[in-house]
């Protein structure tokens, strides 16, 4: 399936987490310094991200991946809390 995807320039990216932190669904870890999304199906591809990273780093692209899966959000959320 096309749908839209943040996709990370790690070229850009300082490691700062800012796009961690303000994640509205909470999906973006920082991983040896660098941002990460466990699966693309956490993604819903709206950038809420995109205008927290000072540095260009985050855009909006076409990507052919799998759907956005609200219940998996929740499951990752729940398995990151412990």
């Amino acid at each position: 399936m096309i749908r839209d995807m943040i996709v990370f320039d790690y070229d850009k990216c300082t490691g700062c987490g800012v796009c961690a932190q303000g994640c509205g669904k909470q999906v973006i870890e920082m991983v040896n310094g660098k941002p990460r999304i466990e699966q693309d199906r956490l993604c819903d591809g709206l950038g809420v991200c995109v205008p927290l990273c000072r540095f260009g780093a985050i855009s909006v692209e076409k990507v052919d991946t799998e759907p956005f899966d609200p219940q998996a959000v929740l499951e990752y959320r729940a398995r990151k809390r412990g």
